[in-house]
This record gives C-alpha cells, structure tokens and sequence, in this order.
C-alpha cells in the first residue's frame, strides 16, 4: 500500500498506516517557500497507531502561507 497525503504544516505531521499494517518506510516532499522550514526528523511510527512521522521547524516565526509538505507511507502485513 502507498499513501500520499497533502498536510497542514504543524510541528509534527503523521500519516497513517491501515488497520493490521506496519510502515516499511516512507518520506516527505516540500513545496513552496521550503527555505521557510527544517526538518528535524522523518521517522516510523510503530505501536497502536503505526505510520509515518515528521517534525518540522517553522524558521520565519509567523504564519507560512505558500509551504507545502506531502508525507508518505509504504505499509504491509508483517508475518
């Protein structure tokens, strides 16, 4: 399974894996005024909800208007 979703840049965005599946890996992709963020970690999450987290860093200290961030998972059933 391979999930993109469009998110709202927050401290940390996550995407989310199905029910009875775990993240193989996944990523992140930026658009926009990128100069504007850091990314401070892309990483699995694991446990009751299981996906794909990033931390960003806003640089500017005010509202970003023109950023986008796209996550993405590959997720499957783990035997």
């Amino acid at each position: 399974m391979f999930s993109v979703a469009p998110a709202t840049v927050a401290p940390f965005l996550e995407i989310a894996c199905s029910p009875g599946l775990v993240p193989l890996g996944g990523g992140y992709e930026l658009f926009g005024s990128t100069t504007s963020l850091t990314v401070l970690s892309s990483q699995p999450l694991t446990g009751a909800k299981s996906g794909w987290r990033v931390i960003v860093r806003n640089n500017t200290g005010s509202d970003l208007l023109n950023v986008q961030v796209r996550l993405f998972v590959t997720c499957a059933v783990m035997r």
